[in-house]
């Protein structure tokens, strides 16, 4: 008697078992991160950015940001509204897990358009929790991509609009029939403020819609919405680009613009990302783990996807630690800052997903390929259990769950006592504010205020609090 077809997206015990392993570790590693988000307090631009919306309306704050300093101009929207809409220090203790709830809905949403509708709901929610810990347990420096308002609404925002606008070209380019007005003018909405937020965001943004307007011409798709969206990607691209506050800037930075400098420094520099990305053991049972489980959610009748694909989107990882260097050390002059290689990382990490994916297209869709065999179901729980071995005793997690139970007390105590002493006494006079403790909460502490009242830090924030100065004395 012949076996039954498995019913495509059909998951049997043994990937509940393992997919069930990866929620439970995600829930244990997440908790010390969420919890954190209630000691965080703002630094530095923070203020900056708070008081210029507060002293002048917000269009023309947005334009004087655009002259003076760069044309990033829906993270500064953000950053600007969000502390006068809901209280800074009020609200800022929502901004890590709300970016950490998004970038994982953003994710599965990804992950659900490549795998299709007919996979398994259940799989591809712990494939886009496997992302997400992977990305946070992986990226250089949490606390200015998620901690740091500053830093998470230009960086992390960026990441989660990305996530968003692949999304739906590959919801545009797949399905068998248009995609509706309503859709493509949310699609535009999200490449306007996706490149808004930063340079490498709005560059990946800019070469995506290229490539997918090229494939919506191979597929004899209606070429007139691409057109269309293609064309704002480009009023996005110069409105950035040629802001004039970008020459300000690159006043401030002696070898900027440098571009033999620049191409040696990204050469060095993107070897060593490169190295120290490919040394992490979590990085690649991820990648398997997303394989063997792509291959298990894919429909028998997925896509052949031709090998000269994997080997381009293969090259195009191995490229970008180099190539995603280069606006930093070409508009710099100098390294780019652990936020900008949070960005990279999440790039490397995202088109290694992806070429991963597509490696399991082709792969699944030949029938000799045994989904259901017993092989494929061990290997996929075992992947599962090294998955989150790797979880629990990283050290992003370690040090979190440290900072949460040895740190985070006597770093919050320390701002409150700051906030009670400025709200005690009249507000416009010199304060002498306690410094921070030695041992810091790593994982959410960005910088602070500095013992010089003249530091821009400490200038930006007495402007914010009313005071005529503010410095840090040692008690």
């Amino acid at each position: 008697m012949p076996t039954p077809e498995p019913t495509p997206g059909r998951l049997n015990p043994w990937r509940y078992i393992g997919g069930g392993l990866v929620i439970v570790t995600g829930a244990i590693v997440l908790i010390p991160f969420f919890a954190l988000s209630n000691y965080s307090f703002p630094a530095a631009d923070d203020f900056c950015y708070a008081q210029n919306f507060i002293a002048e309306n917000s269009f023309l704050a947005l334009w004087r940001h655009s002259l003076n300093w760069s044309g990033r101009y829906f993270s500064y929207l953000l950053q600007g509204s969000y502390p006068n809409w809901f209280g800074l220090f009020e609200s800022y203790r929502f901004i890590a897990p709300v970016l950490l709830v998004l970038t994982y809905a953003a994710a599965l949403a990804l992950v659900s358009q490549l795998l299709g509708s007919r996979s398994s709901w259940f799989l591809k929610g712990v494939l886009a929790l496997a992302f997400l810990l992977a990305y946070l347990l992986g990226m250089p420096e949490p606390a200015s991509g998620f901690y740091w308002m500053a830093g998470a609404f230009t960086y992390q925002v960026g990441n989660i609009i990305l996530l968003v606008v692949l999304a739906m070209c590959v919801k545009s380019l797949s399905g068998e029939s248009d995609t509706g007005r309503y859709s493509f003018a949310f699609f535009g909405l999200a490449i306007v403020a996706g490149a808004g937020t930063n340079e490498t965001t709005m560059l990946v943004i800019f070469g995506i819609m290229h490539i997918a307007t090229l494939l919506a011409w191979i597929l004899r798709k209606r070429l007139t919405p691409w057109a269309w969206l293609l064309s704002l990607t480009y009023i996005c691209f110069l409105i950035v680009y040629f802001s004039p506050g970008n020459e300000s800037r690159v006043a401030a930075f002696p070898n900027a613009h440098d571009i033999s400098y620049a191409l040696a420094r990204c050469l060095y520099f993107g070897s060593v990302l490169m190295i120290q990305w490919l040394e992490q053991p979590l990085f690649w049972v991820y990648l398997a783990l997303l394989f063997i489980a792509s291959v298990f959610a894919l429909p028998a009748h997925s896509l052949r996807i031709p090998l000269w694909l994997i080997l381009v989107m293969l090259a195009g990882t191995l490229a970008l630690p180099f190539v995603a260097l280069f606006p930093a050390w070409w508009s710099m002059g100098g390294p780019a800052p652990e936020r900008t290689i949070n960005v990279i990382y999440f790039l490397f990490l995202l088109s290694a997903s992806c070429a991963v994916i597509l490696s399991a297209m082709k792969v699944g869709s030949y029938p000799a390929f045994g989904k259901d065999g017993m092989g494929g179901r061990v290997s996929f729980v075992v992947l599962c259990i090294c998955f989150s071995f790797l979880c629990l005793t990283n050290p992003t997690y370690t040090r979190a769950r440290a900072d949460w139970n040895e740190f985070a007390d006597g770093y919050r105590e320390t701002w409150e006592l700051r906030l009670e002493m400025l709200g005690a006494q009249n507000p416009e006079q010199d304060f002498a504010l306690p410094a921070l403790p030695r041992n810091l909460p790593e994982t959410i502490h960005f910088v602070d205020i500095k013992p010089d009242p003249k530091d821009w830090r400490n200038e930006c924030f007495a402007n914010f609090v009313g005071a005529r100065s503010v410095r840090t004395v040692i008690e």
